[in-house]
């Protein structure tokens, strides 16, 4: 029977579902896109598409899918949807890829795809198929809806959503509801907001409003005033709009005549009419770029999303596929345009002049970009010739940035190590033979990859660019290598005589003509002829004469050569001055060389003398070599033996042990030799120390070398002996060390080892030896190294000396030494030498931007460590912002980070200080001052006598949060005394926590600590970074914390004056009654500011917790008692309530309970339960704004509710009895 009623009821679900109408389905809408996540800057970590039923009616999302193709693409990819029946007012979240970066997961997806969407540009389309769609801009009645986003090649309307990017997702307004068929205008770019089938369903009002209005022109880019006209297809409805961001009413400006707009202006109207709801606000921006003529003041403006025209012609010197990228230059720059997608259509030939360029300035790997908004004109002109500065390669080093994307030419340079060929994305090293810089083939399949690398010098023309690994140089094709060069070598390849190699002979190369040069032994001259000869530099020449007369080249390879001939090579370079003689003298093989003794078989001893023997003919000098069988290199030489002494003595080296031979060769010739039969060594005497380094009593000793014994021969380790360190003034055993482990380490006749322990600074050691510790080959063991013998004491702890020149004293070039790191995006100019009034010395540095948007200004690069506190001094005046901050290439936050800024305003010097903890142990690092607002009436910000002090790494502890909130921001501190978990969200890990004394929010980006709490939790030993963001303070975990110390503990907020709150309340629970939502409309939006209005001051409500479960419902139009966390932005106090929870109707009635009165369920969904209700007169249900939603007056005894069309929130229970008493209960709509 169970399974029969089951049946049943399915069949009744499809039964009712065959109804469902077409009309319904074309209600079914995509909400939201976003395609950023896991990108650089993003916190979500995959891509999604929402949907949402916007319509009356239920609709099964069985058979449908939601498919992406590329903003120019013809080819759609799939994602299925469930087999799900999508309710009225319901969302629907479809997952699609992961990138590599993010931090929070999306919420539960109701279905899931692997496609990769772009994160600025594509197209999105809800299918009633899972058929995939064709063509670039396909139709078809299964297209239930699309979106096409930034630069797509279709989408509904007039227009495409604006370019999301990897923080922003296209978000459907009015939650989904506005659907006007036109992409332009029915949504907002915003921060994502993801929501699936558990989200609150908002319901789309059902009453009839005004069309929502349009502009015409379309809003864009306009670079000369325009007229706009606002209309709504409603009949006889008035419009209202503002120019100042807010959103109109009634109450502001009536639309009457067309708007003349010349800067750029965000519209914003909304249509009203008697009888009709007002339409949905329209939004248009009109923008008005900044021009510029040259490419110099682009470089200089500020990046981000402010557009800017270049209205002077420049001229492409390179283009490319990848990414679209062009390189263009006027006579005062060069910039790279970055066009990922395609923005330019307009097909341009190198050389072409291109005039208007518009766009936004980006870095990306430390390479300055022009980011296109718009196509531009056809050429303006064509043919032009670019004349590319000649620079040194020292020059393009150190004054990379302005080069840089300009066409350079750099003379005279080669490759370092010119070895295989040219492939794609290599970095090569190029030398001028004073200054080495690298060059990198950028540019793809070009046509000199996969060619080989010259090695010869030549002149190189190419384009400066960048990656965060460094700056290179990159050709554009093979014909930017220029090896036309003046060359000077006049040296030879190759030159042989009768197939003998005469480069190998010993004076080959003379000065003069007239030296002696090589002689070349023939042993015989039967057919003996041909000379060969190359040079290295195919335009050095050269010219042959034998015994005075010249030859001819083309008798070269036949020329007969016999006995006492005399070959002249004279080669002259390119450069026509530049010469060199080659010259070789041919000789019958009249030499004789021989031993006579030893004969083999022989032994001798260490220490006495060995007696070698020859006979020889026709041999001047001799060199002599004694080998040791089985080894190629020699154990010694004797050199420059008369040949005629026939015979040599020399006592046998200490160490020599095993089979030995002899050899003897010509010393001008050696490849004339003759070599003994095998003796053998014996080694019987003992090892002995040469040298200690350091020297006995030596000062000032790091220990970072180790320490070595050099001995008198090669030497093994004796098992079961070690090396002692002791310390002198105690007599203490510092470090043992066995002679046979890896701390020992011996190179042939030294002894080389480290101690494992860091020594001590300031402080005497000294080092004993065991006897018999090392052995020779032959078993004699040295001799140990008793106390008195080997002392030391070690150096004073170093200063270690982060930045140089923090006064500003020493400037080359018009720039202060020791700053202008790769980080500094402050022009050159805006930089100056301040020496009116500096703090102290000669000097200082002033400081120049006045833009809103930051600018760097840093240090060279230096070393710092992980975890490692940073505390940076310096002196100011001026007017303006300016804050520290560090470039380690840490992981997140693209590798910087800031302090919060201080506001400069005074003519008169002050002293500062910051804290900075390293997150990333790097030699690459860069300390940073950032600066905005700078006022040119008060000279901009003057900076002076910049230090930096390494603080200590160990946690401070602190008995409670009123002491840390006093701490030094940048510090590590630990909290020993108990707090209190009053709240926490998955953003960032943070969690906020109370004690009696004062309150603070962990902000737990890395997900550091990962023990679990509920909110109640005690947690005692908290550890982290006192940190400051946008004003509010607060601790960044460095460690895991232990598990709760106490639980179910309950702060109960102190009620609070909302005007009373500052900034001692940060993070704090507390309780302010009586205060109302000014304008309340519409529904609660994360991320929004909402005014708040009491009789004890005003202030501001902000969603600042995404997950809250209010986040959707209703804004209270009624007075409410509000639990809330105070936060703050800047000098702006906030508050923020946790949950639905948080928010209590304001009523002079107590909530109360009528006994025996049952009310369930609490929190409810689609009925609420009213048991016993004998003694109740009248029910009324009661939303959070007082507005009565039912009422009854007729029961028995008990009472159903129908709920299921209420939105989530807050709503009350009014119950009122026989007796006229009132009893009120809050309930919670899921």
């Amino acid at each position: 029977m169970m399974k029969k009623a089951t049946f049943l009821s399915t069949l009744a679900l499809v039964t009712v579902l065959s109804f469902v109408s077409a009309t319904a389905w074309s209600q079914v809408v995509v909400s939201q896109v976003y395609g950023g996540g896991g990108n650089s800057g993003a916190t979500l970590k995959n891509d999604f598409i929402e949907i949402f039923n916007k319509s009356s009616e239920p609709v099964n999302l069985a058979g449908w899918s939601v498919q992406y193709a590329s903003a120019t693409g013809s080819t759609w990819q799939v994602t299925e949807l469930t087999d799900f029946i999508l309710q009225p007012g319901q969302y629907y979240l479809v997952q699609q890829a992961q990138g590599s970066g993010g931090s929070v997961d999306l919420p539960t997806p109701d279905a899931t795809g692997t496609i990769p969407m772009a994160s600025s540009n594509g197209k999105v389309a809800l299918v009633s198929s899972t058929t995939a769609l064709s063509g670039a801009c396909p139709t078809g009645t299964e297209i239930i809806d699309l979106v096409g986003f930034g630069t797509a090649s279709c989408f509904e309307g007039s227009g495409a959503v604006p370019a999301l990017s990897n923080t922003t997702a296209g978000i459907r307004l009015s939650q989904g509801c506005i659907d006007t068929n036109n992409n332009l205008a029915d949504f907002e770019v915003a921060a994502p907001d993801p929501r699936n089938t558990a989200s609150p369903v908002h319901v789309c009002s059902t009453t009839p409003s005004v069309a929502m209005p349009t502009f015409d022109p379309a809003p864009g880019i306009f670079t000369s005033p325009v007229s706009v006209s606002i209309t709504t297809t409603t009949e006889d409805a008035s419009i209202y709009y503002t120019l100042d961001g807010s959103d109109p009413t009634e109450s502001s400006t009536l639309y009457t005549a067309p708007l003349n707009i010349s800067g750029t202006t965000t519209i914003k109207a909304r249509g009203y009419k008697e009888g009709l709801d007002p339409s949905f606000i329209a939004t248009g921006v009109y923008t008005f770029p900044t021009t510029v003529a040259t490419i110099a003041e682009l470089k200089e403006l500020p990046f981000g999303t402010t557009p800017y025209t270049l209205s002077g012609e420049v001229i492409l010197s390179y283009q490319q596929e990848f990414r679209n990228q062009k390189f263009i230059e006027d006579e005062t720059g060069g910039i790279m345009i970055d066009d990922y997608y395609g923005v330019i259509t307009t097909s341009y030939n190198l050389y072409d002049g291109i005039t208007g360029v518009q766009g936004t300035l980006n870095e990306f790997g430390n390479m300055l970009q022009f980011t296109p908004l718009a196509n531009t004109a056809p050429a303006s002109s064509v043919g032009n010739v670019i004349n590319p500065p000649v620079i040194s390669l020292a020059e393009f080093v150190s004054n990379f940035e302005a080069y840089e994307s300009r066409l350079v030419t750099i003379q005279n340079v080669h490759f370092v190590d010119p070895t295989g060929n040219f492939a794609n994305g290599i970095t090569y090293a190029i030398s001028d033979g004073v200054t080495t810089a690298n060059f990198r083939t950028t540019f793809y399949d070009e046509d000199y990859i996969g060619e080989p690398i010259p090695t010869e010098p030549f002149h190189l023309t190419g384009l400066p660019n960048a990656r965060a690994e460094g700056n290179f140089i990159t050709p554009r094709f093979a014909s930017d290598f220029d090896f036309d060069l003046i060359s000077t070598d006049a040296n030879l390849s190759a030159f042989t005589l009768g197939g003998i190699n005469a480069l190998n002979l010993a004076e080959v190369e003379v000065t003069s003509p007239s030296d002696e040069g090589a002689t070349l032994f023939v042993t015989d001259f039967t057919n003996f002829s041909g000379i060969v000869v190359t040079t290295t530099h195919p335009a050095a020449t050269y010219a042959v004469s034998l015994n005075g007369n010249a030859v001819d080249q083309g008798d070269l390879a036949t020329q007969p050569l016999a006995a006492e001939d005399v070959v002249l090579v004279t080669v002259t370079a390119e450069d026509e001055t530049t010469t060199k003689y080659y010259k070789v003298t041919l000789i019958d093989e009249i030499r004789q060389l021989a031993f006579t003794a030893p004969v083999g078989g022989e032994e001798y001893e260490t220490g006495e003398p060995v007696t070698v023997s020859w006979t020889s003919e026709n041999i001047q000098t001799l060199n002599m070599y004694v080998y040791q069988v089985g080894f190629s290199a020699p154990v010694t030489e004797y050199t420059n033996i008369p040949a005629s002494s026939g015979t040599i003595t020399e006592n046998l080296p200490n160490g020599a042990h095993g089979t030995f031979f002899f050899r003897l060769s010509d010393a001008s010739d050696l490849t004339f030799y003759t070599e003994s039969e095998h003796v053998t060594f014996f080694d019987i005497l003992d090892p002995e120390i040469l040298a200690l380094d350091p020297v006995n009593n030596a000062m000032d000793v790091t220990g970072e070398d180790g320490f070595t014994i050099t001995v008198s021969e090669n030497i093994l380790p004796v098992s079961g002996k070690t090396i002692r360190i002791y310390t002198s003034s105690e007599d203490v055993l510092f470090e043992s060390i066995a002679t046979t482990s890896a701390l020992v380490n011996i190179d042939g006749n030294q002894i080389h080892f480290t101690p494992a322990n860091d020594l001590s600074f300031e402080t005497g050691y000294y080092i004993l030896v065991d006897e018999g510790a090392f052995a020779d080959l032959g078993g004699n063991l040295l001799a140990g190294i008793s106390s008195g013998e080997w002392s030391f004491t070690t150096s004073s702890e170093p200063v270690i000396v982060i930045i140089c020149n923090g006064d500003f004293e020493d400037w080359t070039g018009g720039k202060p030494d020791c700053w202008f790191g790769s980080k500094t995006n402050l022009a050159g100019s805006a930089v100056v030498q301040y020496t009116e009034n500096p703090q102290s010395g000669n000097s200082a540095v002033q400081l120049i931007n006045s833009d809103s948007g930051h600018k760097r200004f840093t240090s060279q690069t230096t070393s710092v460590e992980n975890g490692v506190g940073y505390k940076l001094t310096f002196w100011l005046k001026g007017k303006g912002d300016i804050r520290t901050g560090l470039f380690d290439n840490r992981e997140d936050a693209f590798g910087y980070f800031y302090n919060d800024y201080i506001t400069v305003n005074s003519n008169t010097w002050t002293e500062h200080s910051q804290v900075i903890t390293a997150d990333n142990t790097t030699d690459i690092a860069e300390f940073i001052f950032s600066l905005r607002n700078s006022d040119e009436t008060m000279g901009h910000i003057q900076l002076d006598n910049v230090s930096i002090e390494v603080i200590s790494n160990e946690a401070q502890q602190v008995a409670n949060i009123l002491a840390l909130r006093a701490g030094e921001t940048g510090m590590r501190y630990q909290l020993t005394g108990e707090a209190i978990l009053t709240f926490q969200q998955n953003f960032r890990n943070q969690k906020y926590i109370q004690d009696a004394t004062a309150a603070i929010v962990i902000d737990d980006f890395d997900g550091v600590i990962t023990t679990s709490y509920a909110i109640g939790d005690g947690i005692t030993g908290i550890t982290g970074t006192l940190t400051s963001n946008n004003g509010m303070l607060q601790l960044v975990p460095t460690d895991d914390s232990a598990p709760a110390t106490s639980t179910e503990n309950n702060i109960i907020p102190e009620v609070r004056a909302l005007a009373s709150l500052t900034s001692d309340d940060q993070a704090k629970l507390v309780k302010i009654e009586n205060v109302s939502f000014a304008n309340a409309t519409g529904t609660f939006a994360s991320s929004q500011n909402y005014n708040l209005t009491s009789a004890n001051g005003d202030g501001v409500f902000r969603t600042s917790f995404f997950d809250a479960d209010y986040i959707g419902t209703s804004v209270p139009t009624q007075p409410q008692n509000l639990t809330v966390l105070v936060n703050q932005y800047l000098a702006t106090i906030q508050v923020t309530a946790r949950s639905l929870d948080d928010f209590e109707l304001y009523t002079n009635v107590q909530e109360t309970e009528m006994a025996g009165v049952s009310i369930y369920p609490n929190p409810f969904r689609d009925n609420i339960r009213l048991v016993n209700l004998a003694q109740i007169e009248k029910v009324r249900l009661v939303n959070s704004s007082g507005q009565i939603m039912q009422e009854f007056n007729t029961f028995e005894g008990d009472l159903e509710i129908r709920t299921s069309y209420l939105k989530s929130g807050l709503y009350f229970i009014q119950l009122i009895d026989k007796n006229g008493n009132h009893y009120v209960q809050k309930m919670i709509r899921q």
